[in-house]
């Protein structure tokens, strides 16, 4: 916002300054135009390169603060070194309050105060320096246009906190059930793993198992019979491996036995082994981490992995983990054919790219995506 408003107001530097030259031709306050001009756009530009800092988003609501008032304080320099044109000053400084509240998202109660500071400046300038003109309607008019402005302004900065508000609330209830949802699903995925694990693959081990002892006791002329047999043995055991495999997709018992990193290191050798990808798994000294941090990791790079395999055009792949004092680092990328613009699809994000954001934002992280010579997946989770 800080930008946007800095930026706004170069533009206008910028291009009324020809206007009014060609306005007021053989203006003799030309002079005081120039600078008051340059004063605003060098007020703007430092807003503009205070954004671009380090520090930007801690520092950008004070040097928007600060900046509007300089701006304010420069025109009403200029209201004081000119002849005098109150509707122009009153009218400019109500749009400037007004641009504020609304890009800077100002709270009603600074509405007003900025507000109630340009009135009372804009009336001790005319006290001071246009005494002779206070006795005009335009004067008195101008200042009444802007004590009315600074109260619609503080009233329209009033609604739209509420519905700042409102939307707040409404997100903080779909986080609260995406939250839930997820949960769910994992207990689901967790209940399904232990059914198929214990209950079918169980079963069909007892299959495997009697098909073994059956075809072990047939005698050796029924070599039909045996070769049936066999083959059903077999695909008992085909379809036993792939339960099992099924149920590690669906929750991986190493990752409630062992803990992340083991799991991740087994995930990453099954994709390799079922991809044709050259796929690297780093990752540093790891304590065990809370339930819900070690299974957001584990489902983000399963489907940041799934992602490269279908859409990519990849050949390799890293995936990188590391435990810093601000949290747990991830970062998964390939040198495929990457996002358009910075993840943009044509028709809008994968649910993949959904879900991971999904579950960044349910433990408070943040997730970067970036395409260059390739993509790059950061995501940055704190820990409790």
């Amino acid at each position: 916002m800080l930008r946007l408003g800095s930026l706004l107001a170069l533009v206008v530097a910028t291009l009324f300054l020809p206007f009014q030259y060609l306005y007021y031709d053989n203006d003799p306050h030309f002079a005081h135009r120039i600078v008051a001009h340059t004063t605003h756009a060098a007020i703007a530009l430092v807003g503009l390169l205070v954004s671009y800092l380090p520090s930007a988003r801690r520092w950008a609501d004070t040097c928007a603060l600060l900046m509007v008032i300089a701006m304010g304080g420069n025109l009403l320099a200029y209201f004081a070194a000119t002849s005098g044109y109150p509707p122009l000053v009153s009218n400019v400084l109500s749009l400037l309050l007004f641009g504020a509240a609304v890009i800077c998202s100002w709270s009603p109660r600074r509405t007003a105060a900025v507000g109630s500071l340009f009135a009372l400046g804009f009336l001790l300038v005319g006290l001071l320096t246009h005494r002779q003109d206070l006795g005009e309607e335009r004067f008195v008019f101008s200042n009444g246009v802007l004590l009315f402005a600074t109260i619609i302004a503080a009233l329209c900065a009033n609604i739209m906190e509420a519905a700042r508000s409102g939307i707040e609330r409404r997100e903080r209830e779909l986080e609260g059930l995406s939250n839930r949802l997820m949960s769910v699903q994992e207990e689901e995925r967790r209940r399904l793993s232990r059914e198929l694990h214990d209950g079918v693959g169980q079963e069909l081990t007892a299959v495997v198992a009697y098909l073994r002892a059956i075809e072990r006791h047939l005698p050796e002329e029924d070599g039909a019979v045996r070769t049936e047999v066999a083959e059903a043995r077999g695909l008992a055991a085909k379809t036993l491996a792939e339960i099992r495999e099924l149920s590690q997709l669906l929750r991986p018992s190493l990752l409630d036995d062992w803990g992340l990193v083991p799991s991740l290191e087994a995930q990453v050798k099954s994709f390799k082994t079922h991809r044709d990808l050259d796929v690297r798994f780093v990752a540093n000294e790891m304590p065990r981490l809370p339930t819900e941090v070690e299974t957001a990791v584990y489902r983000i790079v399963q489907e940041a992995l799934t992602n490269v395999a279908k859409h990519a055009r990849a050949t390799s792949v890293r995936v990188s983990l590391t435990h810093e004092t601000d949290g747990i680092h991830l970062d998964v990328s390939d040198n495929g054919i990457g996002y358009p613009r910075n993840g943009a699809r044509p028709g809008g994000p994968g649910l993949g790219l959904v879900s991971i954001r999904e579950r960044v934002r349910a433990l408070g992280g943040r997730v970067t995506l970036t395409s260059d010579h390739g993509a790059q997946l950061s995501v940055v989770l704190p820990l409790p």
